[in-house]
């Protein structure tokens, strides 16, 4: 197997059942808004997969959403795309504290 030419690094916020959407989430519920997060992020990691010759790294946030985001992987790679995870290191309440 040829070594890959590029590498593509993917940052997301792994979605959970009380931080996902919370706009559709206070109209629909947390479950509805949570399946619809999830599904955004496979599509957009699927058709990523599909980019040839390229190593894939999936940077996500939070760290304790791990097995989240190996769960969402393990789908990807049954179908033979494989990525590899690496947690974000994040600090403090939002984005201007970091």
């Amino acid at each position: 197997m040829d070594e890959p030419e590029t590498c593509l690094i993917t940052v997301a916020k792994m979605p959970t059942r009380k931080t996902a959407k919370r706009r559709l989430a206070s109209k629909f519920g947390d479950h509805h808004a949570y399946t619809i997060a999830r599904a955004m992020l496979m599509d957009t990691l699927d058709r990523l997969s599909r980019i040839p010759r390229t190593r894939k790294i999936l940077l996500y946030a939070p760290a304790e959403a791990r097995s989240t985001a190996e769960a969402i992987l393990l789908e990807l790679d049954e179908a033979g795309r494989m990525w590899s995870t690496t947690a974000a290191c994040t600090t403090g309440e939002d984005l201007l504290s970091r």
